[in-house]
């Protein structure tokens, strides 16, 4: 486990929270890997495309993300990142204040760091 690593997954956390609350549609493609396993407190399992559509379609619209009691262990070419998430946001109209717990597994990708699976549970 490197120190270079961590901050580099730091980075893509932080570079994922920003994206999602500018709904760039862009940026959460680009730091998603294809095959992404994204799931919601409620049960709910979401692909890459489903996961961008939902936030950059307006449908999940975040005001604020705020990360917290952040983790990371590293896994060979994989790392496990944990995090507490409290968020302001309007899904599909109703204005919500999630705090979840989140475990999120990012693989690294021709040098890049891509989100590959992200589970969230109710603390």
């Amino acid at each position: 486990m490197s120190a270079t690593d961590i901050t580099a997954i730091n980075e893509a956390v932080a570079a994922l929270v920003k994206a999602m609350v500018a709904g760039d549609r862009a940026k959460m493609t680009a730091l998603t890997a294809p095959q992404l396993s994204y799931g919601h407190s409620a049960g709910l399992i979401e692909t890459q495309a489903q996961f961008v559509e939902n936030i950059a379609g307006g449908n999940n619209v975040f005001k604020k993300i705020d990360i917290s009691d952040t983790s990371v262990v590293m896994a060979g070419n994989n790392a496990i990142a944990r995090h507490t998430f409290d968020a302001e946001a309007v899904n599909a109209g109703q204005t919500m204040k999630p705090h979840l717990g989140v475990l999120q597994v990012w693989a690294k990708d021709g040098g890049a760091w891509k989100l590959l699976a992200r589970q969230a549970f109710k603390l």
